[in-house]
């Protein structure tokens, strides 16, 4: 996972969306669950993850087909920037005091010359990428003792073809924050989906490293890059800045709406088909005298 789970190699994407058109999305939902449902191999049907406004038509058509289901609903931070664009306002004065005062002392601290570098070629983005790894490993290695999920290779290799691959199309942005007093200073990684920049890692250096002369507990480098960031997706013409899943206090901090990501499960109903095998099983056993001791055992159960 993002923040480090055990060493595993996997992936979780999110949020996910129905890759139909509008006016054909009824139609595709009947075809899809008169397969699934027919379909006798399977034990649960997940739409995991989902916009909220993307699961809608798939939660009419469940309710109105009476079709059984869970849901577990999660809450997003963001950060509205259409709003900022249409009022003509800076991102920072929709914010609370906290993050104002954090952001303007830091930038004192760093010097004028701070600002944000956004990645415009494959070698470039690549190279950001390579500094977040190296200050998303050291701080795991650091406070944690053990490296984080980019300690796999098979993970960090995946992310590499993926910004090959994204750069291309424009649907990647990778950035770093640098000022000449200490250099690169904290690296972001985001996926651009339409109109919206979905926030996925950030990496920073270690306060360790920095000039042991500043207040540490009041340099926020975080507020002065996803700042930056912000102000750099409004010049760009994005209209959301999410920060995704997790009620962490920065993403708080730095969002003035939410938005939800849902999750749907259909379970299919197990217990007939297990009262099939047991009566198959009774069937078998009976037809085998030779286990005659076991025959009283699942009758038994198959009775119950």
């Amino acid at each position: 996972g993002t923040n480090g789970e055990p060493l595993k190699d996997c992936v979780r994407a999110m949020p996910n969306a129905l890759l139909v058109k509008e006016k054909e999305r009824a139609l595709f939902l009947r075809i899809l669950f008169s397969y699934l449902l027919n379909e006798s191999t399977y034990d649960e049907i997940v739409f995991d993850e989902y916009k909220a406004e993307e699961i809608e038509p798939v939660l009419a058509y469940l309710k109105k087909n009476r079709i059984q289901f869970s849901e577990r609903r999660e809450l997003c931070q963001q950060f509205n920037l259409k709003n900022a664009r249409d009022e003509k306002q800076d991102p920072l004065t929709y914010l609370g005091k906290n993050v104002r005062h954090g952001f303007r002392r830091t930038l004192k601290d760093l010097g004028d010359d701070t600002h944000l570098e956004w990645a415009q070629t494959e070698e470039q983005a690549l190279d950001i990428l390579e500094d977040l790894v190296a200050f998303y490993e050291d701080k795991w290695v650091r406070r944690e003792g053990r490296g984080s999920m980019f300690h796999s290779e098979k993970y960090t290799a995946f992310h590499k073809e993926l910004v090959k691959k994204f750069m291309k199309k424009g649907n990647i942005m990778l950035t770093r924050l640098h000022c000449e007093r200490f250099g690169k200073l904290a690296c972001s990684y985001f996926y651009l989906d339409g109109n919206v920049a979905y926030g996925y890692q950030v990496g920073q250096r270690d306060y360790f490293d920095l000039d042991t002369s500043l207040n540490m507990k009041k340099l926020k480098l975080g507020f002065v890059l996803h700042m930056l960031n912000m102000r750099a997706c409004l010049e760009k013409g994005l209209h959301i800045y999410n920060h995704t899943m997790g009620g962490f206090r920065y993403k708080i901090e730095l969002s003035n709406e939410q938005s939800e990501i849902v999750t749907l499960s259909i379970k299919r109903n197990l217990k007939p088909h297990i009262r099939q095998a047991l009566f198959d099983t009774y069937e078998y056993i009976d037809n085998h005298k030779k286990l005659s001791k076991i025959l009283w055992f699942v009758r038994t159960v198959t009775q119950k």
